[in-house]
């Protein structure tokens, strides 16, 4: 990861603003919501600052940044400190509010 080394940190954003444009290009049409922060949020800084900036230089108003909550003291984990199926579901129903959201689904 990055740690705290800025150049990293700005190559990372530099590099996942291409990603979001590569999205874009295949995609044209589709909404795309960036997740982040369900198992770790390392890059938490580093991804929002990326899809806020990739939407400021493009003016794409199709994308989205939302931060998942991470692992809260006493949820039950599932294999190697991976997220069990609580987490998932509770993370599903914030996740497809979000998608509501955006989309005007009901």
């Amino acid at each position: 990861y990055t740690g705290e080394n800025e150049e990293k940190k700005r190559k990372f954003e530099t590099e996942y603003k291409k990603f979001l444009a590569e999205l874009r290009i295949k995609y044209p049409y589709t909404e795309i919501l960036v997740l982040y922060g369900f198992m770790e949020n390392t890059l938490l800084k580093s991804v929002e600052a990326a899809v806020n900036a990739y939407i400021k230089a493009t003016g794409d108003n199709k994308v989205y940044y939302m931060e998942l909550d991470g692992v809260k003291k006493g949820e039950i984990l599932g294999a190697s400190g991976h997220p069990g199926a609580k987490m998932h579901e509770e993370r599903a129903e914030k996740i497809g509010k979000k998608i509501k959201e955006i989309t005007g689904w009901k």
